[in-house]
């Protein structure tokens, strides 16, 4: 059938073009939110695969008869609304590079994505909480603003206590930086909670759904236009500590003692290192298939013990397709970070609840130059100083 519209999608790191097919006629828009209609529902297929952390469909969105273009992709559509969807194929050689200058690299390009999002901007919120990534992050956007950038930047926080409180490096940040944070403590979340449980075009599919809900309400609410994210940093500075058991089939003793050395910002047994890192991933490769499946299985019960018929049959499904996912070159590893549903979709209800609050929403972690870079570099690299996100601390610190 001959096609009626061709849909491009935008880079890596914004949000997707999403359409919807009227009369024949392909409607675009930058929200679902523009496309539907009061009966617009959430499609609860692609709220089980949110849930199930599988990928769904390319073009499937989380409302019902509405698309989307998946980035770096071109969507071809015909007058039925059937869709054909061809990908940017993306082949990453791997790099070799010094600690220093693997980098130095690495925060050119996070303030060059930084100062690219916020051009055109006049008041930035950056959502932290005083961690590594966020804190960077707003390290970033406030020497882009004192710089040619003329933007008025300024942070919202989450602010509670509990495991890694990271309260204290919050102040620290603020002195060092000279502002003063927006801060949310858990109260602050109860008044958007109802209306969201009302309202059956929004999901809230994870327990932070109310804290995110408010992060962008308030950031909203300071007079910004723009609020950038730190989406994607626990994923793409963490490494792939799983790639030491690809090191340990050739040097065993090496990877082992890498295992053990990695230090953690709580205490982990040894024990706990050699499993996590070298033992289960080289299991889940061997393991067969139906062992797999078993413990797939287990592991979406003691997560969602309340699902139904219906969601337990597609968790079941799952299942029984699973299989880790490989990230072993470079092109593996950049399209785990750059397809993978696991923060395609939590970006995609971003979008949603920032267009809602009549802002825009950025996630500078997710340029593709910045995941091409990490995805091309030695994972052992990333663990620099023997330290989960070594290298991104480096990094920031300079």
């Amino acid at each position: 059938m001959k096609p009626i519209s061709v849909l491009e999608g935008k880079p890596f790191g914004l949000p997707p073009v999403y359409w919807t097919l009227r009369d024949r006629r392909v409607e675009t828009a930058k929200s679902p939110a523009d496309l539907g209609t009061i009966d617009t529902r959430v499609d609860v297929d692609a709220l089980a695969s949110l849930i199930a952390e599988t990928d769904p469909l390319p073009t499937q969105s989380i409302f019902e008869n509405i698309h989307r273009v998946p980035n770096d992709s071109v969507v071809t559509i015909d007058a039925s609304g059937k869709s054909d969807v061809q990908t940017t194929q993306t082949h990453i050689e791997p790099l070799k590079m010094t600690a220093v200058e693997a980098s130095n690299e690495l925060w050119r390009l996070v303030m060059q994505s930084v100062e690219r999002t916020m051009l055109g901007a006049k008041r930035v919120a950056v959502f932290t909480g005083g961690g590594v990534d966020s804190g960077a992050l707003l390290a970033a956007a406030v020497a882009v603003s004192r710089g040619a950038n003329r933007s008025e930047v300024g942070a919202v926080a989450l602010h509670f206590g509990g495991e890694g409180d990271d309260r204290p490096y919050m102040r620290d940040l603020e002195r060092a930086l000279g502002i003063v944070a927006v801060r949310i403590n858990p109260t602050d979340c109860a008044s958007g909670m109802r209306s969201q449980l009302d309202d059956p075009r929004m999901p809230m599919w994870t327990p932070t759904a109310p804290t995110d809900f408010e992060l962008v309400r308030r950031a909203a609410e300071t007079g910004a236009d723009l609020a950038l994210s730190g989406l994607g940093g626990d994923d793409l500075f963490d490494g792939f500590p799983r790639l030491l058991a690809n090191h340990f089939v050739r040097h065993p003793l090496d990877a082992s003692l890498r295992a053990c050395r990695l230090r953690f910002s709580r205490d982990v047994s040894i024990t706990r290192r050699i499993s996590s890192f070298i033992v289960r991933p080289l299991g889940a490769r061997i393991m067969p298939r139906g062992i797999r499946r078993r413990r797939r299985s287990a592991i979406h019960l003691s997560q969602w013990p309340w699902a139904g018929p219906r969601l337990q049959a597609f968790l079941e499904a799952d299942a029984a397709a699973w299989r880790p996912a490989r990230v072993d070159t470079p092109t593996d590893r950049f399209d785990y970070l750059a397809r993978g549903a696991f923060l395609e979709r939590p970006l995609e209800l971003f979008d949603e609840l920032a267009h809602r609050a009549g802002i825009r929403l950025a996630h500078p972690y997710l340029e593709k130059g910045l995941l091409a870079l990490m995805s091309a570099l030695p994972p052992t690299l990333l663990f620099h100083g023997d330290r989960l996100r070594g290298l991104f601390r480096l990094a920031a610190r300079g």
